[in-house]
């Protein structure tokens, strides 16, 4: 044992020595992501490592159990049911570029779940979302990949972008995925782990309503996947009315707000056929600088950044919920509907 007075100086070695190697991991996580572009692409999706539980309140085993009282049982376990063999191969060839990205699925399900406050936060290990509204449907939590055969629909939407979050998470490496959803006996929950290890569900307090999903990692970069991955979503929220803090920090809705943007000049706001948002015109000192740069966005988050030349020169932050996203979730299906929302910019430009 040591001796009494040496504890307060052993406290703050321990505390140095803790912050030392945070210090290592975000500066190795730093490097790591500026060279990861030249290591090649992104690990394809990959379903051998990882075993499925579902859990759900079950009723009363015992008459001496309160009747509002609910038991979690293990009502399945295995592999999904769904065959994906061609279902893997258009998503192996068109996935997300970055499987960071996963966040921003889980955003845009959030919003279309009709929350009304949404939170993403770092926890020991990992990230956890937590979000109200509608619950996630039996058939999402039992097949989730189920959605992505079915028809696009306004229906199935919310759906779909869950599914295509949980692909691109587990491109990530996590050590398991947890997602509960629905209150009291409805409540269910899916846990998502390496084969092998221990299922037991461990990260939803039994009073939690919200639906939650909880991702972690183990080992060394662990607190950089966290951080990049929140950064991320900072980055690309915006253009929606759901209450939003991500790692503790209230995210701003309106872009166009933010101090790098809100000096640029006067925004008019835009509220016309299905888009909203905000413009401000800009002078171009050149004829051939006359560039419109448009910032997409679907369902809370940031898309893509459409810029188009020998135009009225102008900025703007637009969503529209009748945008379609393409096979990998990160540009916007061309077509009329898009075609009119930039004409229909230009034209507002003109007026500024």
């Amino acid at each position: 044992m040591f001796p009494a007075a040496w504890l307060p100086a052993l406290a703050v070695l321990l505390s140095v020595a803790g912050q030392g190697l945070q210090l290592v991991e975000a500066a190795t996580g730093h490097w790591f992501e500026s060279v990861a572009p030249w290591l090649g692409p992104s690990p394809k999706l990959s379903y051998g490592n990882y075993q499925r539980s579902v859990i759900r309140a079950a009723p009363p085993a015992s008459a001496a159990r309160p009747a509002s009282v609910a038991v979690p049982t293990l009502v399945e376990t295995g592999s999904f049911r769904v065959d994906f063999s061609a279902l893997l191969d258009k998503l192996r060839a068109h996935q997300l570029l970055d499987p960071a990205d996963f966040i921003l699925c889980w955003i845009r399900c959030a919003v279309l779940s009709k929350a009304g406050r949404l939170d993403l936060s770092r926890v020991p290990g990992g990230i956890r979302i937590l979000f109200d509204g509608e619950p996630l449907s039996n058939r999402e939590i039992d097949e989730p990949y189920a959605a992505l055969l079915d028809r696009e629909s306004p229906q199935t939407r919310k759906g779909r972008h869950f599914a295509y979050g949980l692909l691109a998470a587990q491109r990530m490496s996590p050590s398991r995925i947890e997602v509960a959803s629905g209150a009291g006996p409805a409540r269910a929950r899916m846990v998502l782990n390496r084969k092998g290890e221990s299922s037991g569900y461990e990260g939803d307090p039994g009073s939690e309503t919200r639906t939650m999903v909880l991702v972690g990692w183990g080992g060394w970069f662990r607190g950089f996947r966290s951080r990049k991955v929140l950064r991320r979503a900072a980055e690309a929220f915006g253009m929606t009315g759901v209450e939003t803090t991500i790692d503790g920090r209230r995210a701003e809705p309106c872009p166009w707000k933010s101090p790098a943007w809100n000096r640029r000049g006067e925004w008019t706001l835009i509220d016309r056929d299905g888009w909203k948002g905000a413009l401000c015109a800009v002078a171009a000192p050149r004829e051939d600088q006359r560039n419109a740069t448009v910032h997409l966005y679907l369902s809370g988050t940031r898309i893509q950044t459409v810029v188009r030349a020998h135009v009225p020169a102008y900025v703007a932050f637009v969503s529209c919920d009748d945008l379609r996203l393409d096979l990998s979730q990160s540009r916007i299906v061309e077509g009329d509907r898009l075609e009119e929302g930039l004409e229909m910019l230009s034209q507002a430009s003109r007026r500024a």
